[in-house]
């Protein structure tokens, strides 16, 4: 199956609105999407206020056959709809006066550089932190958004019982409207912005003061699966028991025709080696003559559908807590 055209121009995401909605977080957010593709990859759709409503169609309206000279019953579709809210994502940033003094005496670098680095390094592990909490919820952090690992419609089980990965397959409605996949939801009309650096006094403990450098990033941000058709998963991958194209066939088996557009895998490392040493080939060795075969590449596809890899999914998953 081919990459359907709709994925090339791609939906909103939250690096989109990171550049669109702030000046000053632009450059820092782009340095450091490689960490976890997460937010370069996933549709985000911008919201006023701090929650929102999820409209989610329970039932289609459909025409019927009628005699002549008669009519039909008029219908219509039926929805449900739900609060969700967005939680607060807060980044405070203080670097003392005196680390800035010290890496300006000692290298050419200017007080606007050190903060930028100081910078750099909270968003990548704040991006860090978004990444798994995409996938692991409220087992993450409990002041956040539920993850996939909670959300899924169903599942496959590789084997592996301990020290597993998973890997998923999510629907990505591209729709700026209603999306009904899996998208971000990002409050106040999308702002994500640095505050201004300021230098003042700061508490550094037992009644002991110094200027410092400080600034903060906040936002608030929701993870939305409103159709319950959006997430499908294979567990319980390992050395010992591989993702195999086998699984990812039985699972794309699974997801409904009307869902088989903007679909991506999301898996880490390990499973992609375990997929990548599945396909390979070893032709039988003849007397005297060593065996040789095919090692694939890396693979980028499986099912038909495009995989992004990702740090953001760990190789400590166990069977029952996740």
């Amino acid at each position: 199956m081919a990459v359907p055209s709709g994925l090339v121009a791609g939906p909103i995401t939250l690096l989109d609105l990171a550049i669109r909605n702030g000046d000053a977080v632009a450059i820092v957010v782009e340095d450091v999407t490689t960490v976890a593709p997460e937010i370069n990859v996933v549709p985000a759709v911008p919201r006023q206020g701090t929650s929102y409503d999820v409209l989610r169609r329970v039932g289609l309206p459909a025409g019927g056959f009628r005699q002549v000279g008669s009519g039909v019953t008029m219908s219509k579709s039926t929805w449900s709809r739900e609060t969700k809210p967005m939680y607060l994502f807060d980044a405070q940033m203080l670097i003392g006066e005196d680390i800035v003094k010290a890496q300006t005496a000692s290298s050419r670098a200017t007080v606007g550089d050190v903060l930028a680095d100081e910078a750099s390094a909270t968003i990548r592990g704040s991006i860090i932190n978004l990444g798994q909490q995409f996938y692991y919820g409220v087992s993450a952090d409990a002041n956040g958004f539920a993850g996939l690992s909670t959300q899924f419609t169903e599942e496959l089980d590789a084997g592996g019982s301990t020290s597993t990965t998973s890997a998923y397959l999510a629907w990505l409605d591209p729709s700026e409207i209603n999306p009904q996949g899996v998208h971000f939801s990002l409050g106040l009309d999308g702002a994500m912005n640095f505050s201004e650096w300021l230098k003042q006094q700061v508490d550094m403990g037992a009644g002991k003061k110094a200027m410092a450098w400080v600034n903060g990033f906040l936002f608030y941000i929701g993870l939305g699966v409103a159709s319950t058709q959006s997430v499908w998963r294979v567990r319980g991958i390992s050395a010992a028991h591989p993702l195999t194209d086998d699984l990812g066939n039985q699972m794309l088996s699974k997801v409904p025709i009307a869902r088989r557009n903007n679909l991506r895998w999301f898996m880490n490392k390990t499973a992609a080696f375990t997929l990548q040493k599945a396909r390979a080939t070893v032709t039988i060795a003849q007397p005297g003559i060593p065996a040789t075969g095919l090692y694939p590449e890396l693979p980028s596809m499986l099912a038909g559908w495009p995989i992004t890899l990702t740090d953001s999914l760990l190789d400590t998953e166990s069977s029952g807590t996740i």
